[in-house]
């Protein structure tokens, strides 16, 4: 069975204990570690051992990087470390990253960032006595291109989680937290599979949908392409529902509605005292109910406008029966 591939990314005379007892770590949760030392990269004679280790911390599945005070090896790809550059290679691969600065390192992190602009200006506007961060020397890192990387890390927009740490049971203890959020995230989705297959099932649709819609805007003329699009006209839906027809209804023309309502036993009435046109097309039934049809469904040639169904509202069709005395 695969198992996940946990690259352990970091200077190493300084951190060969640390690597050690994260790889045990690794292994009891029963993933795979990735160490350079143990010979588990791959090395080709095609390419230097060195371009084969940032291309396995790419390929890799999570990437641990141990940032301390040492600045270690420097990479091809100047001014980074090897250290350094496997991190941005796992992180340009989209890999998922946790990032482990050693506390007292973390902690000078913030001096660096006071003196990092260089020479300030005192209250009576002579030059202070703070020195360029690239001169100063720190107790903790002992070069301000770390300082200098982790502030590049802290840039980025996703992808950086940053926890500071002592000791091997500090990174543990967040590893497990964070692996463990990770899987129930896993679970979460496996319940909801369905629900994300249907939305990616539906935006398929959509996509053919407007394809469609696009390709008959150019084969056919506009007036055949308004027809067919009035078919699903929710004034439609109304009156099928409204008078319990079973079958299609269709029609173009206010005109052409009058014809139709005829047929259903409608006809159409007209208030001999309104003083101004009424809101509605109106109409009497042979058994007494009134058919109210709004004005605003029509253009001013009497032709059915377009509408979505989201665009229907309660107030554009209303059938009532008169009150009868009992």
């Amino acid at each position: 069975m695969a198992k996940p591939r946990v690259f352990i990314s970091s200077t190493f005379y300084d951190q060969q204990h640390l690597r050690h007892e994260l790889a045990a770590f690794v292994q009891g949760m029963g993933y795979e570690p990735v160490l350079s030392e143990r010979g588990q990269i791959v090395y080709g004679p095609e390419k230097s051992p060195m371009e084969s280790c940032f291309e396995e911390a790419g390929r890799c599945d999570i990437l641990v990087s141990i940032i301390g005070g040492k600045l270690g090896s420097f990479s091809s790809e100047e001014p980074y470390t090897v250290a350094q550059q496997e991190l941005k290679k796992a992180i340009q691969s989209h890999r998922p990253v946790y990032i482990f600065i050693y506390k007292a390192v973390f902690i000078e992190y913030q001096t660096y960032l006071v003196n990092k602009d260089g020479p300030e200006e005192d209250d009576k506007g002579s030059s202070g006595k703070i020195q360029p961060a690239d001169v100063i020397k720190y107790a903790h890192a002992e070069h301000p291109q770390i300082y200098k990387f982790i502030g590049e890390l802290y840039e980025l927009d996703r992808n950086n989680a940053i926890f500071e740490f002592s000791t091997s049971d500090d990174i543990i203890d967040v590893l497990k937290e964070q692996w463990a959020g990770r899987f129930k995230q896993f679970l979460d989705d496996e319940v909801r599979r369905p629900e994300l297959d249907a939305v990616e099932e539906l935006s398929m649709t959509t996509a053919s949908i407007k394809q469609f819609l696009d390709f008959i805007k150019t084969e056919l003329p506009n007036a055949d392409l308004d027809n067919a699009l009035r078919v699903s006209h929710p004034l439609f839906a109304w009156l099928r529902k409204a008078l319990g027809v079973d079958y299609r209804v269709f029609f173009i023309t206010k005109q052409e509605m009058d014809v139709w309502l005829k047929a259903q036993g409608f006809k159409r009435w007209v208030d001999p005292f309104a003083d101004e046109d009424i809101p509605y097309h109106e109409y009497e039934g042979f058994k007494g109910p009134r058919l109210q049809v709004s004005t605003n469904l029509f253009d001013d040639q009497g032709r059915l406008k377009l509408m979505a169904p989201d665009e229907w509202m309660v107030s554009m069709a209303k059938l009532a029966y008169p009150e009868t005395d009992s």
